[in-house]
């Protein structure tokens, strides 16, 4: 019996210990945009033709611009300080060699793909280039580092929606409206950690400490209402069953986004606002089962 006990904490800390470099790590951003990338790709009855290549792609290039941001913040010695970044900052030889490894590899992959799904990922490559290059250049203090968050939801969007919609002729505007709420989500979860990460670094440069913490939670309770009416309405609207189901799950998102408003004591502890925040894209697996 004691033997069983010992097992099992053993593979409980295991496991803990691998969850956890998994995070820092944004493996389950990478598994999340595969996810909802593959969502968009089977719009609008859920018998869309995917391209499983481009979501992999996706989501290695995922990897890739999270974990070279991480290394590139490693300048930022504030920043740097966290497990996160000290994780990084241990392993940033191996890792600088994975990032090169799979950005080979996914180059070869990406000539497979649609045309239009190549060029859209080229172009999206070069913004990402020029953006990541900008940024890290930029002085800790400079005033355009508050952009950083809203160019970010717009690539991650572009990303996740654009690759999937780009080779297709018909889209409703109920498809297009799914789309605006989940650029509206990436957005509210971004704001949310500028939130979280301003009453860790006052001083940094976001939209939380631009618009004020309070303003930024009371925009992100707006940002929710929004969703919640317009996702409402596009779901009386609608005539696809999978559709409606997007829409409900990301009515649930945003309502998960939302709950990070209340108990930022008990979320900013462990970094837990991270873990939901980051989690809650991994909500619309539930679509493709």
């Amino acid at each position: 019996m004691k033997l069983i006990q010992l097992i099992l904490i053993i593979l409980k800390n295991n496991l803990r210990d691998f969850l956890q470099q998994a995070h820092w790590l944004s493996l389950d951003v990478m598994v999340g945009a595969i996810i909802c990338n593959t969502v968009f790709w089977q719009m609008p009855d859920g018998y869309g033709h995917t391209e499983f290549i481009a979501s992999i792609v996706l989501g290695v290039a995922v990897f890739v611009i999270y974990s070279a941001d991480r290394l590139f913040d490693l300048r930022n010695l504030a920043i740097s300080n966290t497990q996160r970044h000290i994780f990084h900052n241990k392993h940033k030889k191996i890792l600088w060699e994975i990032i090169i490894i799979l950005s080979v590899f996914s180059a070869i992959f990406a000539f497979t793909l649609p045309a239009k799904t190549l060029t859209l990922g080229l172009a999206m490559a070069v913004i990402v280039l020029i953006y990541l290059f900008a940024v890290n250049k930029f002085p800790e203090n400079n005033f355009l580092l508050v952009a950083k968050e809203p160019m970010t939801a717009i690539i991650y969007t572009l990303g996740i929606v654009g690759t999937a919609f780009i080779t297709r002729t018909n889209i409703s505007w109920q498809e297009w409206a799914a789309a605006a709420i989940f650029f509206i989500i990436v957005f509210q979860n971004l704001l949310l950690f500028s939130v979280y990460e301003s009453i860790a670094l006052p001083n940094a440069k976001n939209l939380a400490n631009f618009f004020g913490k309070k303003a930024s939670l009371n925009i992100n309770t707006i940002l929710f209402l929004i969703i919640i009416i317009f996702g409402s309405y596009t779901f009386s609207q609608n005539e696809y069953n999978y559709l409606a189901k997007v829409l409900l799950v990301e009515m649930v998102m945003s309502a998960v986004l939302w709950l990070l408003n209340d108990f930022v004591k008990f979320f900013i502890q462990y970094e837990r606002y991270r873990w939901l925040g980051d989690g809650v894209f991994l909500l619309m697996i539930v679509l493709l089962l």
